[in-house]
């Protein structure tokens, strides 16, 4: 699951840690956050990582600073990776 902040969010900002603290409460669930600057705004990205099946979209859409949610398959995961292909 990826989580999608709003753009150029202040990651020095009191909602940006409340929602790294309710992220920590996550059983069985890590988070990796990716931030990428661009010429007028940044985006951060926080993936989930783990058990996220039963986190639910709109829980996760509803917490602070998160724009967005995309939740990830397996087939997405390995996309470009084809059964039929030899390597």
């Amino acid at each position: 699951m990826i989580l999608i902040l709003h753009p150029d969010t202040d990651l020095s900002a009191d909602t940006y840690t409340d929602l790294l603290s309710t992220l920590d409460t996550l059983k069985d669930v890590e988070y990796r956050v990716h931030t990428v600057q661009g010429a007028q705004q940044s985006l951060t990205e926080i993936y989930l990582l783990g058990d996220t099946i039963g986190l639910s979209a709109d829980d996760m859409q509803s917490l602070p600073c998160v724009e967005r949610v995309v939740r990830i398959s397996e087939a997405y995961r390995v996309l470009g990776r084809h059964k039929d292909e030899h390597r």
